[in-house]
C-alpha cells in the first residue's frame, strides 16, 4: 500500500519547525561567539592590563635605579672635580714656592715674555746650536702643555689666545734653528776638523739631533758626508755639492712638523645624501632641448663657487659648493658629471637603474648594510687620486723626521796678519735645491776658501787632475743621485716593510716617488737610497698595522689599578692604569731553549715600566710604531664593527665605572648584533692575576637605556638575544651586575677612584674596543 502523502499544512509545519530549530542553533552559535569574544576581550584586557603594570613596575623600577647610578656619577664628578681644581692649585702653589724656572703655560703674559726674551737673546758662536736645542726643548715642553691646556679649555676667547701663541712658538723655533745653524756656518773656519777640513758639528736634546756640515776648505778629496754620533747618517757628494759654496744641515725630529700642514691629514667631511624629489619630465620645445621652466635650472655665479661657473638642478637637494656622487637605488637617481670647460651637467644611469631594480629581490636584506655604507662615506680629497700622495688618514710617519737642507754658505773670515775680517751678512739662513742653481755652483777658484784652522795643513787642489788623455768627461744628462743612508733607533718596530716618502713643500703633502734602490734593514735599522729630491724624509707605516685587535681583557688590578690587555700584530699590548696615569707593564724575559740564544726582540721595552700620562702614553706607543689608537673614519681602510657613537661612548663611560669590580672581554657575538646594542663578555675575576676561566664570562646585551644577561654563552653555535633565566632588563651594567654581584665587588666599584676611573675612559674612548676588534 502506497505511504499516505503529507498534507501541504503538514510540509509547511516542518519547515517551520526546521527553520526556527536552525534559527535556535544559529542564535545559540551567535551567542557562543559572542561570548567567547567577551571573554577574548576580557583576557586580552587583562594581559594589557598586566602588561601595563609591569611596564609601570619595570618604569619605576628603571627610575629608582636610575637614580642610584646618577647619584653614584654625580657624585664621582664632583670628587673628579674638585680632585682636579686642587691638583691644579697645589701645582700653582709650588711653582710659585719653589720658583719654577719654566714657563706658566696658563699666563699669556709669561708665554710672550719668554718669546720675547729668547728673539732678542744673542747666540754665541762657540755654544750657538747648544743653547738654541736647550730653548728648543723647553719650547716643545711649552707646546705639550698648551696642547692639553686648549684640549681641555672650554674659552673660546683664550682657546683663540692659546693658539696663536703655539703657532708663535712653533714660527719662532723654526726661526732660532735658522740662526743657530747661520752662526755655526759664519764661523766654521776655526772649528774645522784636522783630517777633512770640514765643519761637522753634532748638537742632541731629548727631542732632536743636529748635524751641519761644509766643506768650507773645498777639499776635493772628500767623498762623503759622515755623523756617526747620536742619529748616524751618511750621504754622498756629487762633484756640484763637493766644490759648490754650499753646507748641509740633518735634523732627526721625534716630533713631526709638517704632516698637520697637509690637507689630507684632516678629518674628511661626510658625504651628505641629498634628498630625491619626484618630478615630471618638463616639456621639450622644437630643437629637442629641455625647457627652463620656474627656474628649475640656475646657472651660479662663478664668484659663489671659487671661479667655476655651475648649473644646480632643484630636483636635487645639495649643499652649493658640493656635488656629491648619488648611490645608483632608484630611477631617479642620476649621476654627476664634469665637463671641460667645468660646468656640472647630469646624466641618467639608465643602465645602472635596471641592474639595481633587477636586484631588487635582495633590496631588503640589504637595507641597513646600505644604510650603514652611506653612513660611512666620506668626500674624497682630489690630492689622493695621485698614486704617490701620503694619505695620512690612512699613513703616519713613525720614526720621527729626517730633514737634509741645502744651505748657502755664508763668506768665511779671514785673517790679515793679527787683523780677522769678516763680511756682515744682512740676510738670515738661505736654503737652495738641488740640482744647484747657477748661481751657487762658485767653485774654488772664483772664490776662496777660508784659511785653515791653526795647526792644520790646507788640502791639495786636485784642479790640475783630470781624465786621461787629457779628453774632458762627458757631461750627464741629469743631476747626479744622491747616496743617503741613516739609521733608525732600535725602539722603532714595523710589523711590516715601511714606505719611504718626502715632503712636497710646494704642495704641502707627502710623496713616495722620486726614490731608487730603495732598502729597509730591520734588524739593523738601516734605511738607504737614491734620490735627487734633498728634503724632509719619513717611513710611513700603515695606522691600521695592529687592528684590528685580535682581543681585549680589561679587568681590576692590585692596589686599586685597572689592567688593560689587547692583542695586537705587533705584541701583546698591557697597560697599567693608576689615577692619571698609565704605564706599560714589566715582563719578565722571554725563556728560550738555548741558554746562548739571545731573548726576542721586545719593541716596547724603552717605555715599560715608565709612569705617564695618557696622553704622553698614545704620543710614544705611536712614534714606536705600536699605534693602538684608530681615527674616526677607520671604517675606509679596515673592516669594522659599526655602532652607533652614542652607545659606544655611553659603554665606555659604563665598563670605565665598573672595572674597579669586573672584568670585561671582547665576545664574537658583538659583530652579529645590530648598530643599536653591542654584546661584550663580563664576570667578577677571581683573586690575584689568575687566569679567569671560561666558564665564569657571561655576555650581556647593551643598549640605550637597556642592559640584559643573556642566555647564551661565548661558545654557543647560534646567536639569541633572549634573556638568561630569573634575570631582569636593568637600565645600565651597573645596576645589570648588583643582583648577582659580592658585596666586595660593589665596595670596590663605589670606592673606586674618580681619577682612575675619568683615565680609563679616556683610553677606551681612544682604542674604541668595541668597533675595532
Amino acid at each position: 500500500m502506497a505511504p499516505k502523502q503529507m498534507s501541504k499544512a503538514g510540509k509547511e509545519k516542518r519547515r517551520r519547525e526546521e527553520r526556527e530549530r536552525l534559527a535556535a542553533l544559529e542564535a545559540e552559535r551567535l551567542q557562543e561567539e559572542k561570548e567567547e569574544e567577551e571573554r577574548r576581550q576580557e583576557e586580552l584586557r587583562l594581559q594589557e592590563e598586566e602588561r601595563q603594570r609591569k611596564l609601570e613596575e619595570e618604569q619605576r623600577r628603571f627610575d629608582e635605579e636610575s637614580k642610584v647610578t646618577s647619584d653614584l656619577i654625580r657624585e664621582q664628578a664632583e670628587t673628579l672635580e674638585r680632585i682636579l681644581t686642587k691638583m691644579a692649585q697645589d701645582e700653582q702653589w709650588r711653582y710659585t714656592v719653589e720658583c719654577d724656572p719654566s714657563v706658566d703655560v696658563h699666563s699669556l703674559p709669561a708665554l710672550h715674555s719668554f718669546m720675547r726674551e729668547w728673539t732678542d737673546s744673542e747666540m754665541k758662536s762657540e755654544t750657538c746650536l747648544e743653547e738654541t736645542l736647550q730653548k728648543h726643548h723647553e719650547s716643545s715642553v711649552i707646546l705639550s702643555k698648551l696642547d692639553r691646556l686648549i684640549a681641555s679649555e672650554l674659552d673660546d676667547t683664550k682657546i683663540l689666545n692659546y693658539s696663536e701663541v703655539r703657532e708663535s712658538i712653533r714660527g719662532l723655533m723654526a726661526q732660532k734653528l735658522d740662526e743657530a745653524t747661520q752662526v755655526a756656518l759664519v764661523t766654521a773656519a776655526p772649528h774645522l776638523s784636522s783630517e777633512s777640513f770640514s765643519l761637522e758639528k753634532t748638537a742632541t736634546n731629548e727631542d732632536l739631533v743636529l748635524h751641519v756640515w761644509a766643506n768650507v776648505a773645498k777639499n776635493p778629496r772628500l767623498k762623503s758626508i759622515d755623523f756617526t754620533e747620536a742619529f748616524p747618517f751618511s750621504m754622498t757628494l756629487p762633484k756640484d755639492l763637493l766644490l759648490a759654496n754650499i753646507g748641509v744641515r740633518i735634523i732627526h725630529s721625534k716630533m713631526d712638523s709638517l704632516s698637520r700642514l697637509s690637507k689630507s691629514f684632516q678629518m674628511p667631511k661626510r658625504k651628505i645624501k641629498p634628498e630625491i624629489v619626484d618630478q615630471p619630465p618638463a616639456p621639450e620645445d622644437e630643437s629637442g632641448e629641455q625647457a627652463k621652466e620656474d627656474g628649475s635650472q640656475t646657472e651660479v655665479p662663478p664668484e659663489a663657487t671659487g671661479g667655476v661657473s655651475r648649473t644646480t638642478s632643484k630636483q636635487s637637494v645639495t649643499p652649493p659648493t658640493e656635488t656629491p656622487k648619488l648611490q645608483s637605488t632608484s630611477s631617479s637617481d642620476v649621476k654627476p658629471a664634469e665637463t671641460k670647460d667645468g660646468k656640472v651637467v647630469e646624466e641618467d644611469n639608465e643602465e645602472k637603474d635596471k641592474e639595481s631594480l633587477a636586484d631588487g629581490e635582495e633590496g631588503e636584506a640589504a637595507a641597513e648594510d646600505t644604510e650603514d655604507a652611506v653612513e660611512d662615506e666620506f668626500e674624497e680629497d682630489d690630492e689622493l687620486y695621485d698614486e704617490h700622495v701620503i694619505d695620512l688618514r690612512n699613513f703616519r710617519p713613525v720614526g720621527g723626521i729626517f730633514q737634509l737642507d741645502l744651505v748657502e754658505l755664508p763668506p768665511q773670515p779671514k785673517t790679515y796678519g793679527v787683523w780677522t775680517c769678516q763680511e756682515a751678512v744682512s740676510s738670515g739662513l738661505r736654503y737652495t735645491t738641488y740640482p744647484l742653481p747657477e748661481e751657487t755652483k762658485k767653485v774654488e777658484e772664483e772664490e776662496p776658501a777660508a784659511a785653515p784652522a791653526p795647526g792644520t795643513q790646507r788640502p791639495a787642489s786636485g784642479k790640475d787632475k783630470g781624465p786621461a788623455g787629457g779628453q774632458k768627461a762627458a757631461e750627464p744628462t741629469g743631476p747626479e743621485k744622491v747616496d743617503i743612508l741613516f739609521n733608525i733607533p732600535a725602539t722603532i718596530t714595523f710589523t711590516e716593510e715601511p714606505i719611504l716618502a718626502r715632503w712636497d713643500s710646494g704642495a704641502r703633502q707627502w710623496r713616495s716617488d722620486g726614490f731608487d734602490d730603495f732598502n729597509f734593514d730591520q734588524d739593523k735599522g738601516d734605511v738607504s737610497f737614491k734620490t735627487t729630491h734633498l728634503s724632509p724624509y719619513a717611513l710611513m707605516q700603515d695606522i691600521y698595522a695592529n687592528i684590528p685587535f685580535m682581543n681585549w681583557e680589561a679587568r681590576p688590578g692590585r692596589n686599586g689599578h685597572i689592567l688593560l690587555n689587547i692583542d695586537t700584530r705587533l705584541c701583546p699590548i698591557e697597560i697599567e692604569i693608576k689615577e692619571d696615569t698609565c704605564r706599560i707593564v714589566m715582563k719578565p724575559p722571554a725563556a728560550t731553549e738555548d741558554d746562548d740564544e739571545p731573548p726576542p726582540h721586545d719593541p716596547l721595552s724603552h717605555i715599560r715600566g715608565d709612569w705617564m700620562s695618557q696622553e704622553k702614553l698614545e704620543q710614544e706607543l705611536t712614534r714606536c710604531g705600536g699605534n693602538i689608537f684608530p681615527f674616526d673614519d677607520g671604517s675606509r681602510f679596515v673592516s669594522v664593527t659599526r655602532k652607533e657613537p652614542s652607545l659606544e661612548e655611553n659603554i665606555y663611560c659604563q665598563i670605565a665605572r665598573l672595572v674597579p669590580g669586573f672584568a670585561f672581554s671582547n665576545s664574537r657575538w658583538n659583530s652579529k648584533g645590530k648598530k643599536s646594542a653591542a654584546v661584550v663578555q663580563y664576570c667578577e675575576p677571581p683573586e690575584g692575576d689568575d687566569l679567569i676561566p671560561e666558564g665564569r664570562w657571561h655576555l650581556c646585551l647593551v643598549s640605550e637605556g637597556r642592559c640584559c644577561r643573556l642566555r647564551i654563552k661565548e661558545s654557543d653555535d647560534d646567536y639569541s638575544d633572549d634573556m638568561a633565566p630569573e634575570t631582569e632588563s636593568h637600565p645600565d651594567l651597573y645596576n645589570c651586575f648588583r643582583p648577582d654581584a659580592s658585596a666586595k665587588a660593589m665596595d670596590a666599584v663605589r670606592s673606586a677612584s674618580p681619577l682612575t676611573i675619568d683615565t680609563v675612559s679616556k683610553l677606551l674612548s681612544s682604542v674604541r674596543l668595541l668597533v675595532f676588534s
